[in-house]
């Protein structure tokens, strides 16, 4: 993910990454707030297993966001 970010960055490209799409999508309507929190949490509890970075304040303030409203 780093090497490709690195990349894109060289070549001038946008980058984004899981909580920005997620962001996008509940704002579009697209991703009910609660999925978007249960699916969060799915990921972060995977985090361990496969090497995935999220950054768990991030996250964990989007739930809390998510679920609230």
């Amino acid at each position: 993910d780093k090497q490709l970010r690195t990349l894109a960055k060289v070549r001038s490209v946008e980058v984004h990454g899981t909580l920005w799409i997620m962001d996008r999508l509940v704002e579009a309507g697209l991703l009910a707030k609660r999925v978007a929190a249960q699916r969060l949490e799915t990921l972060l509890l995977r985090t361990g297993r496969k090497q995935r970075y999220l950054p768990k304040g991030e996250c964990h303030s989007r739930i809390s966001r998510w679920l609230k409203g």
